[in-house]
Order: C-alpha cells, then structure tokens, then sequence
C-alpha cells in the first residue's frame, strides 16, 4: 500500500518567542506611529547596530502605538495597545499587524500643554517652567537617551518658531526681528549700533532643550516653541560645543542624562549668562555650565560659584574664548545656591568624566 505524503509549509509572520526588531528606515511606514514602553511611558528608539538603526522589543511585551492628531492606518483609532507578537509585527486586538500597517494616516502633531501648580513636576516630551506674569521661560528640562544619540532622524529641514494663543502678550516673532532689535536699543540705549547683523551681533532664537537632543523627527520639530528659546547672540558657537559634548557623553556612557537648562540674569551689555545642568541618571553624577551671552566684554566675568572646569575631562572646548562666549563650570549644590531655580538634586557628585 502507498501512502501520499503530504508537507504542508506554513508561514507564519512570526516566530514564537522571537523579540521584535525593526529596522528603522526600512520597516517603518511614510509616517511612523509613536511606539511606546506602556510601563514607563518612553518611546521605544533605535540604536545603533553596525551602520543599521534598529527598534528592538522583548516578544510578548506591551507597546502603546499612538498617532497624535492623526488616526492610525490599520485601525482608524488615535491609539491602540499591542503587544510583540515577533519579528516586524504587532498583535492589536487579537489581529497581527506588520509595522508598516500601523503607520499614520497623516504627519503627527505635537500639543502645547498648560500644566497647572508650580514647577517641578516631572513630564514626558519636553517640559517648560514658565513665569506667565513675567512671560519669561525660567527653565526648560528634557531626557537625553544615550543608547539612541548616534541613531536620530536625519532632519535637514528647520520648521519655523511657533507660539500659542495666550502665552505672550506681544509677538516674539516680531521681537526677534533685526529692525525691532535696533529700535528697542536705540530706545534704552540711545545707539543701535550694538545690534550689527552684519558680524552677528544680534539675538537669534536659541534652544533651550535643542532640537538634536531628541531622535525622532517628530520629537525634535516640537521644540520650535517660543517658550523653548530664549535670545542668544548668534555669533556665538560655545552654546553648540557644549550640547555637541553633552550628547558625546550621553553616547559613551550609553545612559540617559536629564537636562536642565534656563536663562539667568537681565542683559545690561554687562553681565548675562544661560545655565544648562546636566545629571547622568545611572550614577546621579551632575554638573552646572554657565555661558555668557554678551558679545562686549572684554574679560572673564566673575563667576557665581567656584568655576571647576578644569577638573572636567569631557569639556573639550576652549572655555575662556570670548569671541564664542565665556564659559564656567560649577557644582550643582553651589549653582542652586547661586540660583534658587537651579534644580536641587540630592546626594549629586560630579560628572567629571
């Protein structure tokens, strides 16, 4: 007697027990969801593996897909709850997606949100300290991930400076304008002269939370926010060194720093300064760096705390060229009692290194 053998090959989109990985330039679809860690709310990011950006999530782990202002193409809704199912896809409502199905209909957009009670708080994206009576941003405070600084968007495009309805009283973009900036000097000082754009020598729009500190495309276009910036003279490069240093940090020690930054002091073409801190989470190790923002001194200013930059390994600029804006170095307990608003972190060390 003979008997057919039949061999059934079935293929199935994943494979039980696989984790999940992605390749970030080629699995994702034109516009990729928000992928996000359900327990700790952070978005899943890539990293860097050999010269592939790649999402990697534990099979069987819970994923929050989000589209803010726009649905997701798979499901119609704005967010959906799945969970690795293994490979490229994504099990939502008892139905395996492959990632490029749970795309965005549309580009997302970010929200402007207005948080009640004082400053403090912490909060996902980045958040703002705002005095509203003064209209002034006293700090802003943003999570540098440092498994994902070499695996960001390429972002070649810079989206315009937004504001929102009832946070100023007048318009920062007219503000910002050169003939605006000669006229206020002209009216305090009685010479406009100290505004040269033809040497840079005005105030351009400066980050706060700068936009390379965030992977994602979406992520770094939602700091173009008035109430993120703050006037920086634009001639001065030092603010770039020492973002470029922090992120170098971040990318070697493969941890995620929490970031505070704000502006300190009225500018009297005297004395003005902007204070970013830094504090590697893992090791609660922190360091203060202030930058003068006054392209007319002629000298050091005199620091507000014991100026320990010498003692930093990591800053690897020249910290006394005035041309670029004068930089110190201070420990954080000496910076917050120099500045009240300056975080307080407890038991801080010195990120030295």
């Amino acid at each position: 007697m003979k008997y057919l053998l039949a061999i059934f090959l079935v293929f199935l989109p994943y494979v039980k027990g696989e984790d999940c990985l992605w390749n970030r330039d080629t699995d994702f679809p034109e516009y990729p969801s928000l992928l996000m860690n359900e327990a700790t709310w952070q978005s899943y990011l890539p990293v860097l593996e050999g010269t592939e950006r790649v999402i990697r999530v534990c099979q069987g782990a819970s994923i929050v897909i989000a589209c803010p202002g726009s649905t997701i193409s798979a499901t119609g809704t704005e967010v959906a709850e799945g969970v690795c199912a293994g490979g490229t896809y994504v099990t939502v409502d008892g139905k395996n997606y492959d990632m490029k199905d749970l795309g965005c209909e549309s580009r997302v957009s970010e929200t402007l949100a207005s948080l009640s009670g004082s400053c403090g708080n912490d909060n996902d994206g980045v958040y703002i300290c705002f005095d509203p009576d003064l209209e002034i941003t006293i700090y802003t405070k943003h999570l540098l991930r440092g498994e994902s600084v070499k695996a960001t968007d390429s972002n070649p495009s810079r989206p315009s400076f937004k504001s929102s309805s009832g946070i100023y009283s007048v318009s920062p973009n007219t503000c910002y304008e050169i003939d605006s900036q000669k006229t206020l000097m002209k009216n305090i000082l009685g010479d406009s002269s100290v505004i040269d754009d033809s040497n840079s020598y005005y105030f351009a729009r400066g980050h706060l939370s700068p936009d390379a500190d965030f992977n994602t495309e979406m992520e770094s276009d939602a700091t173009y926010y008035y109430v993120n910036a703050v006037p920086q003279v634009a001639n001065y490069q030092q603010w770039k060194f020492q973002e470029t240093a922090i992120r170098d940090l971040a990318a070697s020690h493969q941890t995620d720093f929490q970031i505070w930054t704000g502006p300190y002091d009225i500018l009297e073409l005297d004395d003005t300064d902007g204070d970013p801190v830094i504090c590697e989470l893992s090791t609660n190790k922190c360091l203060g760096v202030i930058t003068s923002n006054n392209p007319y001194i002629d000298s050091f200013p005199d620091p507000i705390c014991d100026d320990i930059c010498n003692e930093i390994s990591w800053i690897d600029f020249d910290v006394n060229d005035l041309t670029r804006g004068a930089v110190y170095c201070c420990k954080v307990q000496d910076l917050h009692a120099a500045i009240p608003d300056a975080p307080n972190i407890s038991g801080a060390g010195l990120l030295d290194n």
